[in-house]
């Protein structure tokens, strides 16, 4: 029962932190630059790729365990059952690097 709670308040972190338009920030003036594209890779509970695009993306905002860590493995099929290629991902980045 405690792993199937943990699972939905990590899967329910996971989708408040994709579709929170408070998680856009721009900090000094920076213009944010928006990619469309699809999720291609899960790496952990709160990172992925995109097709098309070498850079990892991380879900700011969300802190997910790494997949070796305890909750890990629990994160990371939430955030692919959420994410994983089913969905178009629309990202703004406001970082130059």
């Amino acid at each position: 029962m405690k792993s199937h709670r943990q699972f939905l308040l990590i899967a329910v972190a996971i989708l408040i932190g994709l579709v929170s338009p408070a998680s856009l920030v721009v900090a000094d003036g920076a213009r944010p630059t928006i990619l469309e594209a699809r999720v291609s890779k899960i790496l952990d509970g709160d990172t992925f790729t995109l097709s098309g695009h070498s850079r990892r993306i991380r879900v700011w905002g969300l802190d997910a365990p790494e997949w070796n860590h305890r909750g890990g493995s629990a994160a990371t099929a939430a955030m692919r059952g959420l994410i994983s290629g089913k969905i178009p991902a629309t990202l703004w980045s406001c970082s130059s690097g």
